[in-house]
C-alpha cells in the first residue's frame, strides 16, 4: 500500500456493480370484469412495450421478474353479497411440482376480500423470465377477479439496453398505438376484461 493512503479511501480492487438497468415498481390494475383470466407467460413479457407503428411494439424489458401480488375485491351491491378473489399458480412450472391455490371469500359490503402472493424460492415464478425460455405460452398464474377489483403487482424489471436483440410483442398485436409511446398493457387481453393499468399509458 502506497505510504499515507488508507483503505478508508476505498478498495484496492473495483466492486462489483449491477450493469444492467434494472428497476422495481408497483403497478396498479382495476378488473373491468369478474370471472377466472389466465396470465401466461408472453403476457409478462410483453406487459411493457414501445410502439414502432400502430400495430407493432417491441417489448421494453430484456427480463420480467414479478415479486409481490396484492388482490382485493368488494361486493359490488347487496344484491351480490358473496365475492371470492384468488389466484392460482400454472400446473407443471414447479421444478418442486408443487402449485398453490390462494383465496379469499367475503359476504356482505362491510370489508374486501383481500390476497397476497409472493413466489415460492425455487420455482419458475420466482425466477427472471425472459424471451428465450420455452414455453412462453404456458400458463403463469390464473386470477380469480371481481368487477371493480384492485390487483398491485410487483416487478422487477432488466430494461433492454442493447446488449440482445428487440424482441417482438408476441402475443396479442398492438391497436391504434402511436409510434414511439411507451405502454403499459393490461395484465389479460381478453375481450371481456383486460384488466388495464391505473393512470398508465395502455393499448
Amino acid at each position: 500500500m502506497q505510504k499515507g493512503s488508507s483503505s478508508r479511501r476505498g478498495t484496492p480492487q473495483p466492486p462489483q456493480r449491477v450493469q444492467s438497468l434494472t428497476v422495481k415498481q408497483t403497478i396498479r390494475f382495476v378488473s373491468s370484469g369478474n370471472g377466472t383470466v389466465s396470465w401466461v407467460i408472453n403476457d409478462v413479457l410483453d406487459q411493457w412495450c414501445v410502439a414502432t407503428a400502430a400495430t407493432v411494439g417491441y417489448r421494453l424489458c430484456d427480463a420480467v421478474r414479478i415479486r409481490r401480488i396484492e388482490m382485493w375485491g368488494a361486493s359490488p351491491s347487496q344484491a351480490t353479497p358473496s365475492v371470492t378473489i384468488g389466484i392460482e399458480e400454472g400446473q407443471g412450472l414447479y421444478n418442486t411440482g408443487r402449485s398453490r391455490v390462494i383465496s379469499d371469500t367475503v359476504v356482505g359490503q362491510a370489508r374486501a376480500a383481500h390476497v397476497v402472493w409472493k413466489p415460492i424460492p425455487t420455482t419458475l415464478q420466482d425466477q427472471f423470465l425472459n424471451s428465450n425460455m420455452s414455453g412462453q405460452s404456458a400458463n403463469f398464474l390464473t386470477f380469480t377477479l371481481a368487477t371493480g377489483g384492485v390487483i398491485d403487482v410487483t416487478y422487477e424489471l432488466i430494461l433492454a439496453d442493447g446488449t440482445a436483440a428487440p424482441v417482438l410483442v408476441a402475443g396479442t398485436a398492438l391497436s391504434g398505438a402511436a409510434a414511439g409511446q411507451i405502454y403499459c398493457r393490461g395484465l389479460a387481453r381478453t375481450a371481456g376484461n383486460t384488466i388495464p393499468p391505473v393512470g398508465i399509458a395502455t393499448i
